[in-house]
């Protein structure tokens, strides 16, 4: 300054720092002037304090320097420290309301003799602070800490002074404070409030920054771990179809990570044959703003599987935020599957009302077929009873007999075939079996195919159902044929008794101690790989197009085979043809008739004196029924109805000694006739007859009351067995004390 002077003679408006005697430092703004006193040079000094004014500019500047700070913890701890350097005090402190805790507050920057102190929470009860937010400003000049006895933070730190503002958010709501402290009095002048508030509304809006940064940052985790861990995969492409964003879930899905994926054409892992679909669906997206098109499509998992995915598609690209197709995929093998399940079963349910409409219609035909054939197997009994003398027409009575049990056994098959007949095992011989099926077959085959068969007689007996038997040959000699196609070729039929060391890799079956016999079936067609081979047996599988087959008939071979006990061996390559084993234990015990009478012509039929009610809606049947039982000795009214069989009952029940009616009759059936019956008479015998088994057993007819069970069409000798049976029984139990 005064080299100023020196110089220039005079010093204007120069700024100097002074310390008072309390050691604070004051801006003076001084100006020198040489002056004359007394003829004596002096020197005239102006000052003017202009320390508040700087202070004022200073806080300015600290406060645009916080304002750039890097980061939110130096923003704090920088407002905090320019505070306390521009109001000279030891400390200064920025602090929070605790969102949900109004009574409490977090410092976020604190300075302590220019020096930062780790943050900490505070109570506002009993605290200058709680006055701040209340009120909007608080000044205390002196003897704070007497004046706050509560506050610890004042007392520890031995604060005189206090000067707070409180921070205000957008809607003018208390959110913080801005404070200064010092441990002297001191009394700052009006422009200092001025300042602080400056401060504080820069913290206020550095809060609410922060503040909506979190919540956006927690936003935006929130929904990115909702994308990653979402069951759908959420992805982005650009307008040429390449992933420039792809969730997480992509690895689950897919098994590819993120980054095999991004930056790859979408259409990469498309199947070949769904790529023209695909294609499609991509050019309609592109085409469109803002179009959204859904489809469902083939990939290739990074496993190699073929997986099903249904993906929903957006055109954002005239999105500036976005620029890009947005893809939302899922997985739905599981669920086209599920639908292939579902057409099977469908399938299933379709040709199973087939069949059930089928087996009505065969029981029907069955009961009616069976009444004639009733009447054609008894008028060929008793003209085989005339023709004892006559053995020309004998034989031909024989062989009339032998087509008629046929054409039984071919009703049985339908009934069989309908699932209205249980299986009826019968200990008998395979070589009758076989070479039935084999001629029926022979019948049924092309011309280009050989049918050969070779059975090793004598064989061992099985226990089986003769008609399920021959449904498996029959299903297994046609899938042979099948697989030859158009060209010629041979289908072989081979039976023989089994042993262990014949073929050893066979298994005994279950049911077997002993012996077994052996079928096979081989053909030289098409043959079948190893994977045909493992689902040969499922049922609904099948190589046939549509209309061709259901897939049914292997699952029901080895279906019959097992239920018989038995077991069934498939051998098969491509191009060398197949061959099925199946073996069936050897059964012991005597052999069953299949039905057919063996009895001699010049045999006389069993019979007796007795009186019986004969009951049958099919008059042909009736008659012949009537002609024989009264050519044996029994005395017989006939009735075509129930009806009329109950009237002539309730009208003189002690003139019939027996009962014999049908179960299916128009009107009342039988079961209503021997209702009645026995609520006339308790425990009169009746036998019931029937052609159609559905819903009614032997053991049901012995359960309703009835005395014998017959199924038609009836054999006559076994009629007359029965007929007796039952008499000579009541006899006995009459007899009895």
């Amino acid at each position: 300054m005064l080299g100023l002077v020196e110089r220039y003679g005079y010093a204007r408006d120069v700024e100097c720092e002074y310390r008072d005697k309390s050691g604070r430092t004051h801006v003076m703004l001084t100006s020198i002037e040489p002056i004359v006193i007394a003829s004596e040079p002096c020197l005239l000094s102006v000052n003017h304090d202009i320390s508040d004014r700087r202070r004022i500019e200073s806080g300015l500047r600290a406060l645009v320097a916080t304002i750039n700070a890097t980061n939110n913890t130096e923003f704090y701890v920088n407002l905090a420290q320019q505070l306390a350097r521009l109001f000279q005090t030891r400390y200064a402190a920025v602090a929070a309301l605790i969102p949900g805790r109004p009574d409490t507050i977090k410092t976020l920057g604190v300075s302590a003799d220019g020096q930062p102190l780790e943050n900490f929470e505070k109570a506002l009860p009993g605290s200058p602070c709680n006055e701040v937010i209340a009120r909007e400003s608080v000044l205390v000049t002196g003897r704070a800490s007497a004046m706050y006895p509560d506050d610890t933070t004042l007392a520890a730190l031995k604060i005189e002074s206090y000067l707070g503002i409180r921070i205000l958010d957008g809607a003018r709501n208390p959110i913080g404070l801005v404070a200064v402290l010092h441990d002297q009095p001191w009394n700052p002048p009006p422009e200092y409030e001025n300042i602080l508030r400056l401060f504080a509304e820069s913290a206020g809006v550095q809060i609410e920054r922060n503040r909506s940064f979190a919540a956006l940052q927690f936003a935006e985790s929130r929904f990115r771990m909702a994308i990653e861990h979402s069951f759908d995969c959420l992805a982005l492409t650009d307008a040429d179809g390449v992933w420039t964003y792809i969730s997480p879930a992509v690895t689950r899905i897919l098994g590819y990570t993120v980054e095999e994926l991004t930056g790859r054409p979408a259409s990469e892992i498309v199947l070949p044959e769904d790529l023209g679909v695909y294609s499609t669906h991509q050019d309609l997206l592109k085409r469109n703003t803002g179009a959204h098109s859904e489809l469902e499509y083939r990939v290739r998992h990074r496993n190699g599987s073929t997986r099903w995915m249904q993906s929903a598609d957006t055109n954002r690209l005239d999105d500036p935020d976005l620029h890009a197709i947005v893809c939302n995929f899922r997985d739905i093998t599981e669920r086209k599957h599920a639908e292939l399940i579902q057409g099977k079963l469908e399938v299933q349910l379709r040709q199973s009302q087939k069949m059930e409409a089928i087996g009505t219609l065969a029981g029907g035909v069955a009961h009616d077929f069976n009444n004639i054939l009733g009447a054609i197997i008894g008028c060929a009994e008793l003209a085989r009873m005339d023709s004892i003398n006559n053995p020309a027409a004998l034989a031909n009575l024989d062989d009339l007999l032998k087509a008629s049990h046929r054409a039984k056994d071919l009703v049985k098959q339908i009934l069989t075939f309908s699932r209205r007949e249980e299986y009826q095992r019968k200990v008998i011989p395979l070589e009758p079996i076989v070479s039935e099926s084999i001629r029926l077959l022979r019948a049924t085959l092309k011309s280009s195919v050989e049918l050969r068969s070779s059975v090793a007689s004598p064989l061992p007996n099985v226990l089986v159902d003769p008609t399920m038997i021959q449904q498996v040959l029959i299903n297994l000699v046609t899938n042979a044929a099948q697989s030859i196609g158009e060209r010629p070729g041979l289908v072989e039929v081979l039976v023989r008794e089994h042993t262990d060391e014949s073929l050893p890799e066979m298994r005994r079956p279950r049911a077997s101690s002993g012996s077994q016999v052996l079928i096979q079936v081989r053909d030289n067609g098409c043959g079948m790989d190893a994977a045909l081979l493992e689902r040969i047996f499922e049922p609904f599988f099948t190589t046939k197009g549509p209309g061709q087959g259901t897939g049914l008939g292997l699952s029901v071979v080895h279906g019959i085979i097992s239920a018989h006990g038995g077991i069934i061996r498939v051998e098969s390559s491509p191009g060398k043809g197949s061959t099925f084993t199946i073996l069936l234990p050897a059964a012991t015990g005597s052999t069953q008739a299949a039905g057919e009478s063996n009895r001699p012509p010049n045999q006389p039929l069993l019979g007796g004196n007795e009186r019986i009610l004969l009951v049958d809606d099919e008059r042909s049947l009736l008659a012949v029924s009537e002609k024989v039982l009264r050519r044996t000795g029994y005395q017989v009214t006939a009735c075509s109805d129930a009806a009329s069989a109950l009237m002539l009952f309730r009208n003189a029940p002690d003139d019939f000694d027996l009962v014999i009616t049908d179960y299916s009759m128009p009107g009342q059936s039988g079961a209503d006739l021997a209702r009645e019956i026995f609520a006339i008479r308790p425990h009169f015998p009746i036998v019931v007859c029937t052609g159609y088994t559905t819903g009614f057993t032997s053991e049901q007819a012995l359960q309703m009351g009835f005395s014998d069970f017959l199924h038609k069409p009836m054999v006559l000798d076994q009629l007359c067995v029965a007929i007796r049976r039952v008499l000579d029984k009541k006899k006995a139990t009459s007899r009895q004390p």
